[in-house]
Protein backbone atom coordinates (compact mmCIF):
# COMPACT_ATOMS: atom_id res chain seq x y z
CA UNK A 1 0.00 0.00 0.00
CA UNK A 2 1.24 3.42 -0.75
CA UNK A 3 0.97 5.58 2.27
CA UNK A 4 2.18 8.68 0.23
CA UNK A 5 0.26 11.91 0.35
CA UNK A 6 -1.59 12.61 -3.02
CA UNK A 7 0.40 15.70 -4.59
CA UNK A 8 -1.87 18.68 -4.97
CA UNK A 9 -1.74 20.74 -8.56
CA UNK A 10 -1.03 23.80 -8.09
CA UNK A 11 -3.52 26.31 -10.11
CA UNK A 12 -1.77 28.05 -12.76
CA UNK A 13 -3.11 31.20 -14.57
CA UNK A 14 -2.33 30.18 -18.47
CA UNK A 15 -1.81 26.65 -20.22
CA UNK A 16 0.41 27.25 -23.36
CA UNK A 17 -0.63 24.67 -26.21
CA UNK A 18 1.87 25.09 -28.76
CA UNK A 19 3.87 22.53 -31.01
CA UNK A 20 7.53 21.39 -29.87
CA UNK A 21 9.21 23.26 -32.97
CA UNK A 22 7.27 26.22 -31.95
CA UNK A 23 9.09 26.13 -28.03
CA UNK A 24 12.02 28.81 -28.34
CA UNK A 25 9.22 31.38 -28.99
CA UNK A 26 6.36 30.17 -27.10
CA UNK A 27 9.43 29.60 -24.05
CA UNK A 28 10.47 33.82 -24.61
CA UNK A 29 6.01 34.46 -24.42
CA UNK A 30 6.18 32.46 -21.02
CA UNK A 31 9.28 34.16 -19.71
CA UNK A 32 7.54 37.83 -20.87
CA UNK A 33 4.12 36.79 -19.14
CA UNK A 34 5.77 36.32 -16.16
CA UNK A 35 7.14 40.03 -15.97
CA UNK A 36 3.58 40.69 -15.22
CA UNK A 37 2.91 38.22 -12.69
CA UNK A 38 1.44 35.60 -15.14
CA UNK A 39 2.55 31.86 -13.74
CA UNK A 40 2.36 29.95 -16.90
CA UNK A 41 2.28 25.89 -17.81
CA UNK A 42 4.42 24.73 -20.02
CA UNK A 43 5.21 21.15 -20.37
CA UNK A 44 8.86 21.24 -20.33
CA UNK A 45 8.81 22.51 -16.70
CA UNK A 46 5.90 20.78 -15.77
CA UNK A 47 6.54 17.47 -16.82
CA UNK A 48 8.76 15.04 -14.90
CA UNK A 49 9.77 11.57 -15.45
CA UNK A 50 7.10 8.85 -14.96
CA UNK A 51 4.16 11.63 -15.48
CA UNK A 52 1.08 10.37 -17.28
CA UNK A 53 1.03 12.85 -19.85
CA UNK A 54 -3.03 12.42 -20.49
CA UNK A 55 -3.67 12.85 -16.98
CA UNK A 56 -0.96 14.93 -16.36
CA UNK A 57 -2.17 17.77 -19.15
CA UNK A 58 -5.99 17.19 -18.46
CA UNK A 59 -5.33 17.77 -14.83
CA UNK A 60 -3.89 21.29 -16.00
CA UNK A 61 -6.14 22.50 -18.81
CA UNK A 62 -9.17 21.87 -15.93
CA UNK A 63 -7.33 24.02 -13.55
CA UNK A 64 -6.11 26.47 -15.59
CA UNK A 65 -7.79 30.21 -15.88
CA UNK A 66 -7.38 30.41 -19.23
CA UNK A 67 -6.15 28.43 -22.36
CA UNK A 68 -3.01 30.06 -25.17
CA UNK A 69 -3.30 28.05 -28.33
CA UNK A 70 -0.22 29.42 -30.43
CA UNK A 71 -0.98 28.90 -34.08
CA UNK A 72 1.48 28.32 -36.73
CA UNK A 73 1.80 25.37 -39.89
CA UNK A 74 3.62 23.66 -37.47
CA UNK A 75 0.88 23.20 -34.54
CA UNK A 76 -2.36 22.93 -37.10
CA UNK A 77 -1.76 19.34 -37.55
CA UNK A 78 -0.42 18.03 -34.33
CA UNK A 79 -1.80 15.47 -32.71
CA UNK A 80 -1.24 16.27 -28.93
CA UNK A 81 -2.12 20.19 -29.97
CA UNK A 82 -5.78 18.89 -31.05
CA UNK A 83 -5.80 16.72 -28.03
CA UNK A 84 -5.21 19.60 -25.84
CA UNK A 85 -7.45 22.25 -27.37
CA UNK A 86 -10.48 19.98 -27.28
CA UNK A 87 -9.92 19.14 -23.57
CA UNK A 88 -9.90 23.19 -23.32
CA UNK A 89 -12.92 23.36 -25.74
CA UNK A 90 -15.01 20.49 -23.65
CA UNK A 91 -14.31 23.29 -20.71
CA UNK A 92 -15.00 26.42 -22.07
CA UNK A 93 -18.26 24.69 -23.23
CA UNK A 94 -18.42 23.40 -19.72
CA UNK A 95 -17.97 26.71 -17.67
CA UNK A 96 -19.96 28.65 -20.63
CA UNK A 97 -17.24 31.61 -20.56
CA UNK A 98 -14.36 32.15 -22.65
CA UNK A 99 -11.31 30.03 -22.08
CA UNK A 100 -9.17 29.98 -25.15
CA UNK A 101 -7.02 32.71 -26.62
CA UNK A 102 -5.58 32.11 -29.89
CA UNK A 103 -2.57 33.59 -30.20
CA UNK A 104 -0.69 33.70 -34.34
CA UNK A 105 2.87 33.18 -34.10
CA UNK A 106 3.24 33.06 -38.08
CA UNK A 107 1.60 33.97 -41.31
CA UNK A 108 -1.28 30.69 -41.29
CA UNK A 109 -4.70 29.99 -42.02
CA UNK A 110 -6.51 30.23 -38.66
CA UNK A 111 -8.69 26.80 -38.21
CA UNK A 112 -12.21 27.51 -38.73
CA UNK A 113 -13.50 26.40 -35.70
CA UNK A 114 -11.14 29.17 -33.90
CA UNK A 115 -12.34 32.51 -36.16
CA UNK A 116 -15.40 33.77 -34.41
CA UNK A 117 -12.67 34.50 -31.53
CA UNK A 118 -10.51 37.61 -31.50
CA UNK A 119 -6.71 36.95 -31.84
CA UNK A 120 -3.66 38.08 -30.11
CA UNK A 121 -1.68 38.44 -33.33
CA UNK A 122 2.83 38.43 -32.79
CA UNK A 123 3.44 37.78 -36.09
CA UNK A 124 5.07 41.36 -36.09
CA UNK A 125 7.87 41.21 -33.95
CA UNK A 126 8.64 45.12 -34.06
CA UNK A 127 5.54 45.45 -31.77
CA UNK A 128 6.10 42.71 -29.75
CA UNK A 129 6.47 44.43 -26.12
CA UNK A 130 2.90 46.07 -26.86
CA UNK A 131 1.01 42.76 -27.92
CA UNK A 132 2.65 41.03 -25.37
CA UNK A 133 0.69 43.35 -22.85
CA UNK A 134 -2.40 42.90 -24.95
CA UNK A 135 -1.97 38.59 -24.29
CA UNK A 136 -1.32 39.49 -20.50
CA UNK A 137 -4.57 41.72 -20.04
CA UNK A 138 -6.13 39.20 -22.04
CA UNK A 139 -5.23 36.25 -19.27
CA UNK A 140 -5.80 38.37 -16.04
CA UNK A 141 -7.83 40.95 -17.28
CA UNK A 142 -7.55 44.50 -15.95
CA UNK A 143 -3.82 44.66 -14.71
CA UNK A 144 -3.36 47.02 -12.47
CA UNK A 145 -1.75 45.24 -9.18
CA UNK A 146 2.38 45.11 -9.24
CA UNK A 147 3.91 41.30 -9.16
CA UNK A 148 3.86 40.13 -6.01
CA UNK A 149 7.41 39.70 -6.04
CA UNK A 150 7.76 43.43 -5.86
CA UNK A 151 9.80 44.43 -2.71
CA UNK A 152 7.83 47.65 -1.58
CA UNK A 153 8.22 48.17 1.96
CA UNK A 154 11.54 47.93 2.13
CA UNK A 155 12.60 50.98 -0.53
CA UNK A 156 11.44 53.79 1.72
CA UNK A 157 15.30 55.09 1.87
CA UNK A 158 16.94 57.27 -0.35
CA UNK A 159 20.26 55.59 0.56
CA UNK A 160 19.04 52.12 -0.13
CA UNK A 161 22.45 50.39 -1.21
CA UNK A 162 23.38 49.48 -4.90
CA UNK A 163 23.45 45.93 -3.93
CA UNK A 164 20.24 45.90 -2.52
CA UNK A 165 19.07 47.78 -5.46
CA UNK A 166 20.43 45.22 -8.14
CA UNK A 167 18.87 42.14 -5.82
CA UNK A 168 15.48 43.51 -6.77
CA UNK A 169 13.21 41.71 -9.62
CA UNK A 170 14.73 43.15 -13.17
CA UNK A 171 11.46 45.26 -13.89
CA UNK A 172 11.36 46.57 -10.25
CA UNK A 173 15.39 47.55 -10.43
CA UNK A 174 14.87 49.31 -13.92
CA UNK A 175 12.02 51.46 -12.50
CA UNK A 176 14.19 52.47 -9.62
CA UNK A 177 17.38 53.20 -11.35
CA UNK A 178 15.50 55.29 -13.80
CA UNK A 179 13.66 57.02 -11.10
CA UNK A 180 16.85 57.56 -8.94
CA UNK A 181 19.87 57.97 -10.94
CA UNK A 182 19.20 60.01 -13.87
CA UNK A 183 19.89 63.27 -14.04
CA UNK A 184 15.94 63.81 -14.12
CA UNK A 185 13.96 64.82 -11.42
CA UNK A 186 10.81 63.14 -12.76
CA UNK A 187 9.89 60.66 -15.36
CA UNK A 188 7.11 59.71 -17.91
CA UNK A 189 5.17 57.06 -17.08
CA UNK A 190 5.24 56.21 -20.54
CA UNK A 191 9.26 55.87 -20.32
CA UNK A 192 9.48 54.06 -17.18
CA UNK A 193 6.29 51.31 -18.92
CA UNK A 194 8.91 50.92 -21.68
CA UNK A 195 11.79 50.24 -19.37
CA UNK A 196 9.98 48.33 -17.00
CA UNK A 197 7.44 46.42 -19.51
CA UNK A 198 4.64 46.93 -17.08
CA UNK A 199 1.76 48.65 -18.62
CA UNK A 200 0.71 51.90 -17.66
CA UNK A 201 -1.69 50.93 -14.66
CA UNK A 202 1.17 48.99 -12.65
CA UNK A 203 3.61 51.52 -12.85
CA UNK A 204 1.13 54.12 -11.64
CA UNK A 205 0.21 51.71 -8.37
CA UNK A 206 3.60 51.13 -8.11
CA UNK A 207 3.98 54.88 -7.97
CA UNK A 208 1.59 55.77 -5.80
CA UNK A 209 2.39 52.42 -3.27
CA UNK A 210 6.11 54.00 -2.86
CA UNK A 211 6.20 57.14 0.09
CA UNK A 212 9.55 58.00 -1.63
CA UNK A 213 7.78 58.56 -5.72
CA UNK A 214 5.57 61.69 -5.79
CA UNK A 215 3.90 62.92 -8.51
CA UNK A 216 5.68 65.71 -10.29
CA UNK A 217 3.13 68.35 -11.15
CA UNK A 218 4.78 69.28 -14.84
CA UNK A 219 3.48 68.17 -18.23
CA UNK A 220 4.37 69.25 -21.85
CA UNK A 221 2.16 69.63 -24.60
CA UNK A 222 0.89 66.47 -24.42
CA UNK A 223 0.04 66.51 -21.31
CA UNK A 224 2.17 63.79 -20.20
CA UNK A 225 1.79 62.07 -16.33
CA UNK A 226 5.18 62.64 -14.69
CA UNK A 227 6.75 60.75 -11.49
CA UNK A 228 10.12 61.24 -9.61
CA UNK A 229 11.55 60.60 -6.30
CA UNK A 230 10.55 62.83 -3.53
CA UNK A 231 13.30 64.64 -2.80
CA UNK A 232 14.42 65.52 -6.17
CA UNK A 233 10.75 66.81 -6.89
CA UNK A 234 10.20 69.21 -4.06
CA UNK A 235 13.40 70.81 -4.71
CA UNK A 236 11.81 72.40 -7.62
CA UNK A 237 9.42 73.95 -5.61
CA UNK A 238 9.08 76.68 -2.31
CA UNK A 239 7.34 74.52 0.02
CA UNK A 240 5.54 71.45 0.53
CA UNK A 241 2.25 73.44 0.41
CA UNK A 242 3.08 75.18 -2.99
CA UNK A 243 3.80 71.29 -4.49
CA UNK A 244 0.46 70.54 -3.03
CA UNK A 245 -1.53 73.57 -4.82
CA UNK A 246 0.72 72.80 -8.12
CA UNK A 247 -0.35 68.70 -7.84
CA UNK A 248 -4.03 69.85 -7.39
CA UNK A 249 -3.93 72.60 -10.49
CA UNK A 250 -2.60 69.64 -12.21
CA UNK A 251 -4.73 67.06 -11.30
CA UNK A 252 -7.99 69.47 -11.94
CA UNK A 253 -6.64 70.07 -15.50
CA UNK A 254 -6.19 66.62 -16.18
CA UNK A 255 -9.81 65.51 -14.28
CA UNK A 256 -12.17 68.18 -16.52
CA UNK A 257 -9.66 67.24 -19.64
CA UNK A 258 -8.48 70.91 -20.02
CA UNK A 259 -4.56 68.86 -20.58
CA UNK A 260 -4.36 67.20 -23.95
CA UNK A 261 -2.93 63.62 -23.53
CA UNK A 262 -3.09 60.29 -25.42
CA UNK A 263 -3.30 57.70 -22.69
CA UNK A 264 -6.70 55.89 -23.11
CA UNK A 265 -8.58 56.93 -20.35
CA UNK A 266 -9.17 54.18 -18.53
CA UNK A 267 -5.72 54.64 -17.46
CA UNK A 268 -6.39 58.44 -16.66
CA UNK A 269 -9.21 57.35 -14.47
CA UNK A 270 -6.89 54.99 -12.64
CA UNK A 271 -4.45 57.93 -12.77
CA UNK A 272 -7.13 60.14 -11.25
CA UNK A 273 -8.47 57.31 -8.68
CA UNK A 274 -5.27 57.62 -6.32
CA UNK A 275 -5.55 61.38 -6.33
CA UNK A 276 -9.13 61.95 -5.26
CA UNK A 277 -9.47 66.05 -3.89
CA UNK A 278 -10.43 66.65 -0.78
CA UNK A 279 -12.92 69.30 -0.49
Amino acid sequence: MNDQEPITEERKDVFLCHAWVDKPMVRSIALGLERYGISTWIDEAEMKAGDVLFEKISSAINLARKFCVFITENSRDKNWVRYELQQAMQKEIDQSEPFIIPVVLHECEVPTFLRPKLYVDLRNWDRYSMTLEKLAVAVLGDLTDVPSTFSIEDLDDANLSDSDLFALPPEQQALELRLRYDRWHSRRICSLRNYSGLTLKQVISYCERCPHVVLSPKFNAMGEIFYGVRWRVLEDFDSERHYQECVARYITMMSVGGVRHRYPMDVVRHFLSFHTQQE
